[in-house]
């Protein structure tokens, strides 16, 4: 009961924030974070009506700035968690995301957005294009610093750094008991 009040307040803190990000001389990409922010926590809890009139708000110029790819990721995640929900249009938006995240080499929002497709894909039943996926992710983005596959699943294992995707991390860890690149 202690956290859903302290979520309550969060998701208060957040909206007030929004209304006044209107009025305060901020950065594009900052206001589109924290709509994005709040879209995403509002979603979480079941508030699916408020996070699309988030969404809403946000301009064409909203949709070209830094945060561009997580706009597109959280739009897809509403796609999925409304009323008659496309997952094909879903899918569009992730990939749309993961492209845009992966031309400018914005790793983290692309590794975001993969997880998004990933879970979309899970629950349709094709795990093994979930795991291709992140696993591909995960072996471009950690070749670069010398890292192996069991340091990506070590870091996501279950998502607890991401309370998001809590429980994906079975997607990123599914059979890498065979990987050799340790």
């Amino acid at each position: 009961a202690l956290g859903r009040l302290f979520l309550d307040g969060c998701i208060n803190a957040l909206r007030d924030l929004c209304r006044r990000l209107g009025t305060l001389a901020l950065s594009q990409w900052r206001k589109t974070f924290c709509i994005c922010v709040l879209a995403e926590q509002c979603m979480n809890r079941g508030h699916t009506e408020e996070a699309q009139s988030a969404m809403a708000s946000l301009v064409a110029a909203d949709r070209k700035n830094f945060y561009a790819p997580e706009v597109f990721r959280v739009e897809g995640e509403l796609i999925l968690k409304s009323v008659a929900p496309d997952a094909a249009q879903a899918e569009r938006l992730f990939r749309g995301a993961i492209d845009l995240a992966r031309k400018r080499e914005e790793k983290s929002l692309e590794l975001r957005a993969s997880i998004s497709l990933a879970r979309l894909w899970r629950e349709q039943g094709r795990r093994e294009e979930a795991h291709r996926l992140l696993a591909d992710r995960a072996r471009t983005g950690l070749s670069r610093r010398g890292q192996t596959m069991r340091d990506f699943v070590g870091i996501y294992d279950g998502g607890a750094e991401f309370p998001e995707h809590r429980g994906d991390g079975a997607l990123a860890a599914a059979d890498t008991a065979g990987e050799s690149d340790d």
